[in-house]
């Protein structure tokens, strides 16, 4: 969308190189009939109350920003997804995300990955006291 900039002036005849737009205002007099609207008010002085065949912004009518936006926005989701999944693609070919080539093959001895410890014995650990002991008048 490129926004287009209107200068007009206050005038209150329209002699000379200018002609009432409305509203008190006036714009150049070549910019009359120009087929693109230069009049900043909805009733279209200019273009003679806007006829079917004037184009805005210079852009053919029929082809409205709400389906450009559409479109564009389409298109942006369906090229970051393609783009997305040739990331993929590209990280699995050259191994670059530690992709695994399948399941791991079932081995025939297991083998400890740590040495085990012995348990302790139970009858080397120091017990606590008993409850008589703690509290003989109780």
């Amino acid at each position: 969308m490129v926004p287009n900039i209107v200068f007009i002036t206050v005038c209150k005849d329209t002699r000379g190189a200018y002609r009432y737009c409305g509203g008190g205002a006036c714009i150049y007099k070549e910019y009359f009939e120009d087929r693109v609207f230069n009049c900043p008010y909805k009733d279209c002085l200019d273009e003679n109350g806007c006829s079917v065949s004037v184009t805005m912004d210079g852009m053919d009518s029929g082809f409205e920003l709400n389906t450009r936006v559409t479109v564009t926005a389409t298109t942006s989701i369906f090229l970051s997804f393609f783009l997305f999944l040739g990331c993929i693609w590209l990280c699995r070919y050259f191994d670059m995300l530690c992709w695994s080539a399948g399941p791991a093959p079932p081995s025939s001895e297991a083998s400890p990955s740590a040495p085990t410890t012995p348990s302790p014995d139970s009858h080397d650990k120091d017990l606590p006291p008993a409850y008589e002991t703690l509290f003989p008048d109780r």
